[in-house]
């Protein structure tokens, strides 16, 4: 997004600067949750995408929309949502490529097992139950075995995730290796 573009969102956010960028970090911060969610490990990308999509559009829609642009910006996150679907397999490993390679997996395995070992038993549970998961319905049902809200137990498996994804990249390059 250009900084004319990212302007022109601002402005039609919020008349006021700095109100205007609360709300932009807000919506920002709700997209990444949202994709996250959805089990979407770029949500980085996809958010992105959303509001550069929103840019474009307040071209054409910019003063005669009526309404809450937090919604208007949801109901285009639905639709990148639908247009960048999941891979047919998606294992939540990031080391789950299945390499021919017998030496490489076994390095890989090295590293999760040396990334998963500081992880409390909790932790390491909970990441894995998770991801089992499927639904909102046994995701919020897991929310109350831990006794968390369903945002909290999203925002605690994302900064697992995070964490293991960057202690797994860091192992990987020591050994020369790559995700």
């Amino acid at each position: 997004m250009n900084q004319e573009c990212f302007d022109r969102l601002l402005g039609w956010l919020d008349p006021h600067r700095d109100r205007a960028g609360e709300k932009y970090e807000a919506i920002r911060r709700g997209l990444m949750m949202y994709f996250d969610r959805r089990d979407r490990l770029d949500a980085d990308r996809l958010t992105d995408l959303t509001f550069d999509r929103v840019c474009q559009k307040l071209l054409s829609i910019g003063d005669s929309y009526v309404g809450e642009p937090a919604k208007y910006v949801f109901r285009v996150a639905q639709y990148i949502l639908k247009e960048n679907p999941l891979p047919p397999v998606l294992d939540h490993d990031p080391l789950a490529n299945d390499p021919k390679d017998s030496l490489l997996l076994e390095i890989k395995e090295e590293c999760r097992e040396s990334c998963l070992a500081p992880l409390s038993t909790r932790d390491r549970t909970l990441i894995f139950e998770y991801y089992r998961a499927k639904r909102g319905e046994e995701r919020a049902r897991l929310a109350a075995e831990y006794g968390i809200s369903s945002n909290a137990l999203t925002v605690r498996v994302h900064r697992i995730r995070e964490s293991l994804t960057r202690c797994l990249k860091d192992c990987l390059k020591k050994n020369g290796e790559t995700m």
